[in-house]
Order: structure tokens, then C-alpha cells, then sequence
């Protein structure tokens, strides 16, 4: 396996997992919402880092414990943070030695990369306090960490424009029926 596909699949993964905890009994449901989303920033249309121009996808909001809010997808929570009123963030970071598990890798020169990954919600309500749309925004960034030489795996992998580069997409989210 490549280690771009490695890095994808494990960031995929941290990215799902790490983030939250399971949904905690005592939290408030906030109800489902489908998002319709527009990219926003991207690494290219072509090669491992490439990206859709749109996102669907529907989640679960629930209101946490001290001022959190739970954002259930696909069977993973994400505990976001509060920011701001009805505003919520989180922020994971992981880096990865791309070289890792490479044949030769220990006369190659290193190949760390940095990802930050961001979800941002924010909440609008009606008149009785219900929630009616959540807007959001999730943001990838991929970076080189300093001294690595990764140049030979850029080309190879196609992303031809080099790091740093960012995957961003905002957009609403309606109540799912």
C-alpha cells in the first residue's frame, strides 16, 4: 500500500475516532440534519488528495455535557467545543511519517506530514428555540513538517501542486425528514 493511502486510511480513521466518545445517555437531541455542501478550497482534482466539488451527507446533533455538542456520523461522534453562542468547533492533528514501512526508506531522506483537520458549526433557531439549520464548515490541511523532503512522493502520488495545500467545504444543514 502506498503511503498516501496509508495516510488517508489512517486519517480517515483518527479523524472518525479520536474525536469524540460515544453518545452519552444524558445529552439532548437537536434532531438529524442533511447537509448540502460546496468545496471551498482544494489540492487539485487529480491525484491521492483530490476532492469532490460537493459533499452530502446527513448527522446527528445532540447537545452535550458543558457546553458541547455532539455530531454523530456514521456511527462515529465528533465532541465539538463551544466557540461562541450556538457556535462549536473542533480541531484534530496528527502527523505521519510517510516513509514508514517503505523498502529503503532508512536511505531515504524524511517525509513527514502534518494534517490538521476542522469542523466548525453554528447554529440558527426559530422563534421557539428549535433548531432550524446548521451552518458548517470542515477544512483539511496538509503540510510538509520542516526538514522533511517529500518531493519524490508528491510527484509520484500526483499531487502536483505540492503541500502545503487545504480541502475546505461549507455549507447548510436542514432538518432531515
Amino acid at each position: 500500500m502506498s503511503p498516501w493511502v496509508r495516510w488517508s486510511c489512517l486519517a480517515f480513521v483518527l479523524v472518525t475516532s479520536s474525536a469524540g466518545c460515544n453518545l452519552v445517555d444524558d445529552t439532548q437531541s437537536l434532531g438529524r440534519f442533511t447537509f448540502a455542501m460546496e468545496r471551498t478550497d482544494s489540492c487539485g482534482d487529480t491525484g491521492i488528495l483530490a476532492s469532490g466539488p460537493a459533499l452530502a451527507f446527513t448527522i446527528a446533533l445532540r447537545r452535550g455535557e458543558r457546553g458541547t455538542l455532539q455530531w454523530a456520523d456514521s456511527g462515529e461522534v465528533h465532541t465539538l467545543s463551544q466557540v461562541a453562542e450556538d457556535s462549536y468547533g473542533v480541531a484534530i492533528e496528527m502527523v505521519v511519517d510517510m516513509r514508514q514501512g517503505l523498502e529503503g526508506a532508512e536511505n531515504m531522506p524524511p517525509c513527514s506530514v502534518a494534517r490538521r483537520d476542522e469542523i466548525v458549526a453554528t447554529l440558527s433557531r426559530d422563534d421557539t428555540g428549535d433548531v432550524e439549520e446548521v451552518e458548517a464548515t470542515l477544512r483539511f490541511d496538509f503540510a510538509a513538517t520542516e526538514d522533511s523532503q517529500c518531493s519524490d512522493l508528491l510527484s509520484a502520488e500526483g499531487i502536483a501542486g505540492g503541500l502545503p495545500c487545504t480541502i475546505g467545504y461549507a455549507g447548510i444543514g436542514k432538518p432531515a425528514e
